[in-house]
């Protein structure tokens, strides 16, 4: 840190709330701040070429601006200046991407806490690199120095003497190298001068075995074009070592035939050892000493050029559930010591001449070159091992793998196809409940509409395309509306309305859930005011939100700024859950909850029993409502279970002194079981389907439907 001065931060955020936000965070922390918020290009380039910043916060999802292009600016104005990315909700692809662009950090808003210390990481950094350049500056100015002398003396000198028949002697070298390099017995007596003589056949035993011949062939190219020889070559140490030595030198043909070499070795050992290093680094992942990428698919590409015959070649592509979770929460240690000990898991179940590897995360490959009839019997085997714990810093805890698997020739052409497909069907199986999932044509159908629709979805919240239906929730007995759910609709331009089945669940995989949410809640608010100053409606608008929304730490205060902004008090407005929300257990999303509730606004549980969940947990959070789901509801006149199943949801939500709304309700025969059964509200198509906003008006003012 800089002391007790104020840390100098350029904060790229195109929200003036979030920025806002952002920033009591750090105060909260005890961090002294000088914050410059920019919003736009223009805005970053007259900051920095108007006064030096310490870091740089960017927000990820800008309309206008990328992570990228905001680090090449920073970058190019000042390639220590440290850039943190702060952001809501990212894929794994997306943040390795961010990484590779140059960003130092990546931090999740709902790990805020994180933001500090990674702050101070990069600060003590930017300082180390600042101190090391000067240190660079001024080795470099001893390097030209010492250049200058090694023109002189360069290094280990020797004279090398070939008689016309051949026979080799060297007859000028630095001792030195002799008792450092070869057994002293093979010397003879050096004391009397600082040169000692050795004989060519001495050498050549201290040359390993596999280097004679390269250093025999370098010499002899050079005796007979007079052309210096360059060779590399390992030397036998005296206590049994070996040292990589590098020799340079300069033959001239004498005048009664014999030739002679003036030159230099250099000890290369640890360069060949860092060398060595850097190519297995190109090949291996760092952590678990797996192939990479790269070298998996040269190893893939090989394997599909060989035959075939009567074979064929499988590929899996394993990932861990809440691998990105895990990370934010247990750290980068943490993580690769759960990594390792999925490799070594993995590396057990290996069989003859089939190769793992890792990617990156928590993805892995493996290749079956020559792949067994019974292939399940091979995933079911993974699955077993995945079911044993894992011990990471002495903890033991289950992690879950999904598997998607392409096969060759059926699946694909190459390898790119192949680790694509294998990629694809991992992609579907990772949100099911099954371990794994062979590839089919139909996935690649699907990834390429779900990228389409993140693209059309993306120009449709810049475009007002976003809409909303309502539905109205009525009295079981009056059947006078004493409620109103907001719906999302999506008015696409050619294709005209699209229902949120099609497009929510890839808004939730491409991370624009969050911004569309705000949206419907901006929307909902705003009508809501509306119809409340004409009088029509005292109830509250119930509006869905996504469970990724209620992970994010500032929700509560966006839903806060919405309320203020529209001018409706807390009890205006009821958000509506799903089950598998709520038994996350997740602190932020219970966090955000009581907030909102200590203020008024009221919460339902929405499509309840399709998760299974335990009303003990719906007990511990402030969820006022319940929505039965609508499937109960059309099976609860066919079956007898139903029925019972439906009355006993109405009679414990009674118990705990909760409402209970019937979703989907469609004919007069449900209508007078749910009457039966005490239910408090009903919605479905047998008084009124979604309609849009001026359609709901004409029902408020009907006010009461079904005669």
């Amino acid at each position: 840190m800089r002391g007790t001065d104020p840390v100098r931060i350029l904060l790229v955020e195109d929200s003036e709330l979030d920025a806002a936000w952002l920033m009591e965070s750090l105060r909260r922390g005890g961090m002294p701040l000088d914050a410059h918020h920019v919003d736009n290009r223009d805005a970053i380039v007259a900051a920095l070429a108007q006064r030096p910043f310490d870091i740089v916060l960017c927000d990820y999802s800008m309309p206008s601006l990328s992570p990228l292009e905001v680090t090449l600016l920073v970058h190019a104005h000042d390639p220590d200046l440290p850039l943190i990315v702060v952001t809501g909700t990212i894929g794994e692809e997306s943040a390795v991407a961010v990484m590779h662009a140059g960003a130092a950090d990546l931090v999740l808003k709902d790990r805020i806490a994180r933001l500090r210390p990674a702050i101070e990481r990069e600060l003590a950094a930017a300082a180390t690199r600042r101190q090391n350049r000067v240190i660079e500056q001024a080795r470099q100015q001893n390097d030209m120095v010492l250049r200058g002398i090694a023109k002189n003396i360069p290094g280990i000198i020797f004279r090398r003497y070939m008689q016309t028949d051949g026979s080799l002697s060297y007859t000028y070298m630095q001792k030195e190298l002799l008792t450092d390099f070869i057994d002293s017995g093979d010397l003879g007596d050096p004391a009397t001068s600082p040169l000692v003589m050795a004989s060519g056949a001495t050498l050549l035993r201290a040359i390993h075995p596999d280097d004679r011949k390269t250093y025999r062939d370098a010499m002899a190219l050079s005796a007979a074009t007079l052309e210096p020889m360059t060779v590399e070559f390992r030397l036998s140490t005296g206590s049994g070592g070996t040292r990589w030595l590098r020799s340079q030198s300069q033959p001239e043909k004498l005048s009664d035939g014999s030739l002679q070499w003036d030159g230099i070795a250099l000890d290369v050992t640890e360069l060949k050892a860092a060398e060595a290093v850097r190519d297995h680094l190109a090949y291996f992942d760092p952590v678990t000493d797996l192939p990479n990428r790269a070298h998996f698919t040269r190893l893939l590409i090989e394997t599909l050029a060989r035959p075939l015959k009567d074979r064929r070649v499988a590929l899996f592509c394993l990932g861990l559930d809440a691998f990105t979770d895990f990370q934010d929460g247990w750290g980068l240690a943490a993580t690769d010591a759960l990594v390792r000990a999925v490799a070594d898991r993995l590396r057990q179940l290996l069989e003859p001449g089939e190769v793992l590897a890792r990617f990156e995360g928590a993805y892995f490959c493996l290749l079956l070159p020559d792949a067994p009839a019974d292939l399940d019997q091979r995933l079911w085997q993974l699955q077993t091992a995945f079911g044993l714990p894992f011990t990471v810093d002495g903890v033991q805890m289950s992690r879950r793998a999904h598997v998607g698997i392409s096969l060759y020739p059926a699946d694909a052409s190459d390898a790119t196809e192949m680790l694509q497909h294998a990629s694809t069907a991992l992609h579907e199986v990772k949100p099911s409940r099954e371990p794994f999932r062979y590839y089919a044509a139909e996935m690649t159908e699907r990834a390429v509409k779900r990228q389409w629709i993140q693209t059309e979805l993306a120009a449709a919240m810049t475009n007002g395309r976003i809409t909303l239906f309502y539905q109205p929730l009525v009295h079981p007995v009056r059947h006078h509306i004493i409620g109103a759910e907001a719906l999302v609709r999506w008015q696409h331009e050619g294709r005209g309305l699209i229902p949120p089945a099609d497009f929510i669940p890839a808004a939730e995989q491409g991370g624009q859930i969050v911004e569309l949410g705000y949206e419907v809640l901006r929307q909902a608010l705003e009508q809501t005011a509306l119809w409340r100053a004409a009088g029509l409606c005292d109830f509250p608008m119930s509006v869905n939100v996504s469970g990724i929304q209620l992970m994010r730490p500032d929700f509560s205060v966006r839903v806060r700024s919405l309320l203020d902004r529209t001018g409706l008090p807390p009890s205006a407005l009821k958000l509506e859950l799903t089950e598998s929300t709520i038994i996350r257990d997740d602190d932020l999303v219970h966090r955000n909850i009581t907030e909102l509730a200590s203020l008024g606004v009221s919460f339902a549980l929405d499509d309840f029993g399709m998760e299974h969940s335990v009303f003990s947990r719906l007990s511990e959070l402030p969820i006022d409502t319940v929505k039965v789901d609508r499937f109960f509801i059309s099976q609860m006149t066919k079956a007898a279970e139903h029925a019972a199943l439906v009355q006993a949801i109405v009679a414990m939500s009674h118990a705990m002194h909760k409402q209970v709304v019937a979703e989907g309700v469609e004919t007069q025969e449900e209508l007078i079981y749910l009457r039966a059964y005490q239910c408090d509200a009903l919605q479905g198509y047998l008084f009124s389907k979604p309609v849009p906003a001026a359609a709901m008006e004409l029902l408020l003012r009907q006010g009461r439907l079904l005669g």
